[in-house]
């Protein structure tokens, strides 16, 4: 089987009984994903250019959970929240719009085969369904920012679905539970890259030349995607086990950390590096996966 079971990056397999309009909608969910693979690597070189004093305000933003504005390349940008310097001018609204209709084809596809493919087990398939609504919740992060929710992915964003999670009865054990199932995630994808599962599917019809740099990309991305995200699961932890919303950070609090310290410096350009093979990556499986298979 070619995917990766827990991994929000996996491809489908035998997509509705290999049905056109899904192998399409396959293949531009792909071209969509890495399109934001590419933004975001941009968004994490941006901050790692962060000088000075503009660093220092955006990482005790950061620390404070709160509102502030740092300057780039002699313009503001607004620290609330990662997506606000993704979805500037016409051009990166396009372009984030795309990004988050990519993640949505491949929810329905995956969403789809996990409910008409019979073959494999329950388990695996409701694996496969959870993948489709990771996706979901990806997508719909940037939709709403472009509809109007201008606060949609920041860090007080994330500080106040803590909270109100803290609030429920149980709350610190959810909060925790959703740290820890992040870092599960995470630990499913290094254990696909170090099994080269991902390669099943993709590399058999591919080229020589193609296939390594899908192996060698595919490796690199997958494993620095799934790093990226460790510390927002252990941040979640931490929050449920201090009961302090504050402990938790999103991915762009977490950017904004690094920014200012020369250390964090060269790490964000690293990531920067890493996520822009990720979006490489993806477009290599928009072009040769097979998405023919099933679940």
């Amino acid at each position: 089987m070619l995917t990766r079971a827990g991994d929000p990056g996996a491809a489908p397999d035998r997509v509705a009984n290999g049905t056109r309009a899904l192998h399409i909608a396959a293949r531009a969910g792909y071209l969509g994903r890495g399109l934001f693979y590419a933004l975001l690597a941009y968004l994490v070189a941006r901050i790692a250019m962060l000088r000075g004093g503009a660093a220092d305000q955006a990482r005790e933003a950061a620390l404070a959970g709160a509102t502030s504005r740092a300057a780039s390349s002699g313009r503001q940008a607004n620290a609330e929240g990662a997506l606000s310097l993704l979805a500037q001018g016409l051009a990166g609204t396009l372009l984030l719009g795309c990004a988050a209709a990519g993640f949505l084809l491949l929810a329905a596809v995956r969403l789809f085969a996990a409910w008409r493919d019979r073959e494999p087990g329950r388990v695996r398939r409701l694996s496969v369904a959870g993948q489709g609504l990771s996706y979901i919740a990806v997508g719909l992060m940037p939709i709403s920012y472009l509809l109007g929710n201008r606060r949609a992915g920041s860090e007080s964003q994330q500080h106040d679905t803590t909270a109100k999670l803290l609030g429920l009865p149980g709350g610190a054990a959810i909060v925790i539970g959703a740290g820890v199932l992040v870092l599960a995630i995470c630990g499913w994808q290094l254990r696909g890259v170090a099994r080269q599962d991902f390669t099943e599917g993709l590399v058999e019809d591919a080229p020589a030349p193609l296939a390594r740099l899908a192996r060698l990309s595919g490796s690199i991305g997958i494993a620095a995607r799934a790093m990226v995200f460790v510390p927002i699961g252990i941040f979640l932890i931490a929050a449920g086990i201090t009961y302090d919303p504050h402990d938790a950070r999103g991915l762009d609090g977490e950017l904004l950390l690094l920014a200012g310290h020369p250390w964090g410096v060269a790490t964000l350009c690293v990531i920067a590096l890493a996520l822009l093979i990720f979006a490489l990556y993806s477009l290599i499986e928009a072009r040769y996966r097979d998405v023919g298979r099933g679940v």
